[in-house]
């Protein structure tokens, strides 16, 4: 069986098929594992979702985006200008066909989704992670502890004492999804095997970490290197795939005959 990883598409739905495409994707035989972030600032986040769950073998990982609108849909008073930055209008718009020039009320329309069964679906279906003997896939990182500074620890629940980042409640994995992923680096959090993650831009892992260093300042994203970048502990894989010049949807292929072991986003809390 071969793994086909892909991260934060952000509404980009032609570059997604497009990169599968090139990567020799086989929709019947191999299976595609989104982690995470398919949805806002692009136009298309209905077409990305609809093709994910068109593939017979597919797997969602959760990504910050989609616990976020998740939250916005039940709760929509929480929109706030920070939404807006993040691009759920573009979300709300491709979902309920509302043209560009039309203002949207977004907590009017924000509930309406909740009645979408595509994305019923797409959370009922969502995991935490995913685990193969040598892999271990998340969107922003596995739970830590994020402290003052640039300091960070490995997750130990305080009233527990438990250590096993799989085992975390919901607040830990909500505080991973959005990871400051440089900051578990820089402290060396890495798990026992390797870690795939999308949420960071990968050319700004490889300025840190290795690879051609360049100025963040005034460089336009055309002229930055958004293929997926790796060491022996990281694979990242976003490619800043909503910018218009450069970015990519980065396709990552793990072949194997093992069945990941997961946990539910949805599971009994």
């Amino acid at each position: 069986m071969r793994y086909f990883f892909v991260s934060d598409i952000h509404g980009c739905y032609s570059k997604l098929v497009k990169a599968l495409a090139i990567a020799d994707f086989d929709m019947e035989k191999d299976t595609l594992v989104s982690v995470g972030d398919p949805f806002d600032r692009g136009s298309q986040s209905k077409e990305v979702l609809d093709f994910i769950l068109s593939c017979p073998n597919h797997i969602i990982i959760i990504g910050n985006h989609d616990w976020r609108l998740k939250e916005l849909i039940t709760k929509p008073a929480l929109f706030t200008q920070y939404d807006i930055t993040n691009g759920v209008p573009e979300t709300v718009r491709s979902f309920l066909q509302i043209p560009d020039n039309q203002y949207i009320m977004m907590w009017d329309a924000l509930p309406k989704l909740s009645g979408n069964e595509q994305l019923h679906r797409y959370f009922e279906e969502a995991v935490l992670y995913i685990e193969f003997k040598d892999l271990i896939a998340v969107h922003g990182w596995i739970p830590y502890h994020d402290l003052a500074g640039n300091r960070a620890e490995k997750y130990c629940d305080p009233l527990t004492h438990e250590t096993d980042w799989r085992k975390a409640s919901m607040y830990w994995w909500d505080e991973a999804v959005w990871a400051h992923t440089e900051k578990c680096m820089f402290n060396l959090l890495y798990p026992e095997k390797r870690l795939l993650v999308g949420h960071w831009h990968a050319w700004r892992l490889a300025q840190r970490f290795g690879g051609e260093q360049r100025e963040e300042k005034g460089v336009a994203y055309g002229h930055i290197d958004c293929r997926m970048w790796e060491n022996e502990h990281v694979i990242a894989i976003d490619g800043c795939t909503n910018y218009p010049h450069g970015g990519v949807v980065n396709v990552y292929v793990y072949e194997t005959d093992e069945i990941p072991s997961s946990r539910p986003f949805l599971e009994k809390r």
